[in-house]
Protein backbone atom coordinates (compact mmCIF):
# COMPACT_ATOMS: atom_id res chain seq x y z
CA UNK A 1 0.00 0.00 0.00
CA UNK A 2 1.27 3.46 -1.16
CA UNK A 3 2.59 5.55 1.73
CA UNK A 4 3.45 9.25 2.65
CA UNK A 5 6.76 10.28 4.06
CA UNK A 6 6.48 13.98 5.81
CA UNK A 7 9.73 15.54 7.32
CA UNK A 8 9.73 19.01 8.93
CA UNK A 9 12.45 21.43 9.62
CA UNK A 10 13.46 24.49 9.48
CA UNK A 11 16.28 25.90 7.80
CA UNK A 12 19.26 27.41 9.20
CA UNK A 13 19.61 30.90 9.65
CA UNK A 14 21.16 33.01 6.93
CA UNK A 15 20.59 30.38 3.91
CA UNK A 16 18.94 32.07 1.05
CA UNK A 17 16.13 30.36 -0.33
CA UNK A 18 18.01 30.31 -3.87
CA UNK A 19 20.65 28.17 -2.44
CA UNK A 20 18.51 26.21 -0.51
CA UNK A 21 16.33 25.43 -3.65
CA UNK A 22 19.95 24.74 -5.62
CA UNK A 23 20.76 21.76 -3.04
CA UNK A 24 17.42 20.89 -2.52
CA UNK A 25 16.97 20.03 -6.11
CA UNK A 26 20.24 17.86 -6.13
CA UNK A 27 18.87 16.13 -2.93
CA UNK A 28 16.15 15.07 -5.56
CA UNK A 29 18.22 13.62 -7.99
CA UNK A 30 20.25 12.10 -5.41
CA UNK A 31 16.28 10.58 -3.83
CA UNK A 32 14.68 9.20 -7.31
CA UNK A 33 18.50 7.60 -8.05
CA UNK A 34 18.97 5.61 -4.26
CA UNK A 35 16.03 5.37 -2.56
CA UNK A 36 13.71 2.34 -3.67
CA UNK A 37 9.98 2.42 -3.81
CA UNK A 38 10.03 6.24 -4.71
CA UNK A 39 7.18 7.45 -6.95
CA UNK A 40 6.80 11.54 -5.74
CA UNK A 41 9.62 14.20 -3.67
CA UNK A 42 8.07 17.43 -3.26
CA UNK A 43 9.22 20.24 -1.24
CA UNK A 44 7.64 23.29 0.68
CA UNK A 45 8.88 26.85 2.19
CA UNK A 46 7.19 28.75 4.40
CA UNK A 47 9.93 31.05 5.40
CA UNK A 48 12.50 28.68 7.79
CA UNK A 49 10.15 26.37 8.28
CA UNK A 50 10.05 23.76 5.24
CA UNK A 51 8.63 19.83 4.58
CA UNK A 52 9.64 17.49 2.25
CA UNK A 53 6.73 15.34 1.14
CA UNK A 54 7.54 11.40 -0.18
CA UNK A 55 5.05 9.18 -1.87
CA UNK A 56 6.52 5.85 -1.62
CA UNK A 57 5.02 2.57 -2.85
CA UNK A 58 4.96 1.49 0.81
CA UNK A 59 5.44 1.88 4.44
CA UNK A 60 8.63 -0.28 4.34
CA UNK A 61 10.56 2.17 1.97
CA UNK A 62 10.04 5.57 4.48
CA UNK A 63 12.43 6.66 7.06
CA UNK A 64 15.35 9.18 7.79
CA UNK A 65 18.14 6.70 7.46
CA UNK A 66 19.24 7.86 4.31
CA UNK A 67 20.26 11.51 5.85
CA UNK A 68 23.28 9.73 7.42
CA UNK A 69 24.88 9.06 3.88
CA UNK A 70 28.14 10.74 3.08
CA UNK A 71 26.72 11.37 -0.49
CA UNK A 72 27.98 15.24 -1.26
CA UNK A 73 24.36 16.11 -1.87
CA UNK A 74 23.07 14.40 1.39
CA UNK A 75 25.62 16.08 3.44
CA UNK A 76 25.20 19.57 1.10
CA UNK A 77 21.34 19.42 2.35
CA UNK A 78 21.92 17.88 6.01
CA UNK A 79 23.94 21.28 6.44
CA UNK A 80 21.71 23.55 5.42
CA UNK A 81 18.96 22.42 8.07
CA UNK A 82 18.18 22.70 11.70
CA UNK A 83 18.40 18.80 12.04
CA UNK A 84 17.58 19.24 15.65
CA UNK A 85 13.82 21.13 14.38
CA UNK A 86 13.34 17.61 12.20
CA UNK A 87 10.84 15.59 12.39
CA UNK A 88 9.62 12.69 10.44
CA UNK A 89 5.98 11.00 9.71
CA UNK A 90 4.39 7.95 7.82
CA UNK A 91 1.06 7.92 6.81
CA UNK A 92 -0.38 5.01 4.54
CA UNK A 93 -3.19 5.71 1.66
CA UNK A 94 -6.47 4.97 2.64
Amino acid sequence: MASFDIIRFDVREGVGELDFRAVDEAMQHWCYLNRPGIQRRTTARDGRHCIVVHLFDGPEHCGTDYLSSHDDAVRRWTGMIEESTLTHEVYSLL
